[in-house]
């Protein structure tokens, strides 16, 4: 009898583990709990690659090669910058591995309750250097303590990232991995063809406007289009007349049917000030909105959004991918201020309607490379107009094309 219920404990052992940590992440005293892996989610657009994220109860820091970039508990700022800073040169990353403690969430919450602390945390690593979002072969993970059953036991674990490197032996290895950043680099901007057309436009709102809000789609289809490099350019003798920028991705990778009008979200911003910082979460932006493949986007809520945040701004400069409607076409009555509407990806059939709409509900203006196009400024009820080769008339109050193939 004996024999038979250590046969049975032996089965039903790593089914009672496991249970106890799905659920409250418990551990019977006695048991060494064997790592346990459980899927990303959401929590996968945070980074460059597939995260592995793994359930442990304590994490013990290497002792060798490996940096702790430190973080407090429920905080994302580094409190160490210059220890990777003082120590990059002969180090190329390995694994990086986000090091935190599940309370005071859950296995089934955890996603949720720390979606925008990871995303900070992730959007500080980048600031601190560009090598970790240009090697392609750095393994992520993340790994979450379950020993803490309390805030006070929490603050007292191990918290941040640990950067497990290998030593570069010589100065040709060295120079050989930078040669190998630089081609990841020029990859990823190899399809932007239109990175001269967009940064001519810009150089042109430089002359004309100041104190600008810009606020600017950052979405998978927007990735060709260069708004990283031509903002990098905009940035070098602008940004004092740069009030706020402001990026957008549709609601940071969540499905189509989560995406309330209004409340989509995915809207972030960075100081003027700092260029680095403006590049860097153009970078995390875009990483973080995968995996949104639908075509509309929240155009209206992130201007409504980034004018209630940013004092003092005279000029609200949109860029837009002209290929992509605006989802939330309906909030254009809540917008009083003229938009600035930059136009990427213009190809045969023309002007988006939405924008053109967009323009005249502001009374703003159309920008692209060839001409500023502002006329929607000066019509008025009853006038017919010619734009982009199509006609329009202002009827009732609202812009109609009487074009067969457009607008309607």
């Amino acid at each position: 009898m004996k024999k038979i219920f250590y046969i049975l404990l032996i089965f039903l052992l790593p089914s009672m583990v496991t249970s106890q940590v799905s659920n409250n992440t418990t551990i019977p005293k006695g048991v060494k709990l064997k790592t346990q892996f459980i899927p990303p989610g959401k929590i996968k657009n945070l980074f460059p690659r597939f995260p592995r994220v793994q359930l442990i109860q304590e994490f013990e820091m290497p002792q060798r090669n490996a940096m702790h970039i430190k973080m407090d508990y429920g905080k994302y700022d580094i409190l160490n910058p210059e220890d990777w800073q003082n120590g990059i040169a002969d180090k190329k990353p390995r694994v990086i591995e986000l090091v935190m403690t599940l309370h005071p969430s859950s296995t089934k919450k955890w996603r949720d309750d720390y979606f925008n602390l990871i995303g900070n945390r992730m959007k500080k690593l980048y600031a601190l250097d560009s090598v970790f979002l240009l090697d392609e072969d750095i393994f992520w993970k993340i790994s979450l303590q379950t020993k803490a059953k309390s805030s006070s036991s929490a603050k007292k674990m191990f918290h941040g990232i640990v950067i497990h490197y290998d030593n570069l032996k010589d100065e040709q290895s060295v120079r050989s991995y930078m040669r190998s950043l630089q081609r990841s680099r020029k990859s990823r901007y190899a399809k932007m063809t239109e990175l001269d057309k967009l940064e001519k436009i810009l150089d042109r709102l430089k002359k004309k406007y100041k104190n600008m809000l810009i606020i600017t789609d950052c979405t998978t289809s927007m990735e060709p289009y260069g708004a990283e490099v031509a903002l990098w350019h905009l940035l070098q003798d602008t940004s004092a007349s740069v009030k706020n920028f402001v990026f957008f991705n549709d609601g940071d990778g969540i499905p189509t049917k989560q995406k309330a009008i209004g409340k989509t979200g995915g809207i972030h911003f960075a100081d003027p000030k700092n260029p680095q910082e403006v590049i860097n979460t153009i970078r995390m932006v875009n990483v973080m909105g995968k995996g949104n493949d639908d075509g509309p986007e929240n155009d209206a809520e992130a201007v409504l959004k980034a004018m209630d945040a940013t004092p003092y701004f005279d000029e609200v400069i949109l860029i837009v991918d002209n290929n992509s409607d605006i989802r939330d076409i309906q909030l254009l009555e809540k917008l009083d201020r003229p938009i600035r509407i930059v136009l990427c990806g213009l190809g045969e059939e023309g002007v988006n309607f939405d924008y053109i709409k967009l323009a005249f509900h502001t009374k703003g203006t159309l920008h692209t490379v060839e001409e500023d196009i502002n006329i929607l400024v000066e019509v008025k009820e009853g006038d017919k107009f010619k734009l982009d080769g199509y006609k329009y008339q202002i009827i009732k109050g609202n812009i109609v094309c009487l074009n067969e193939t457009k607008g309607l």
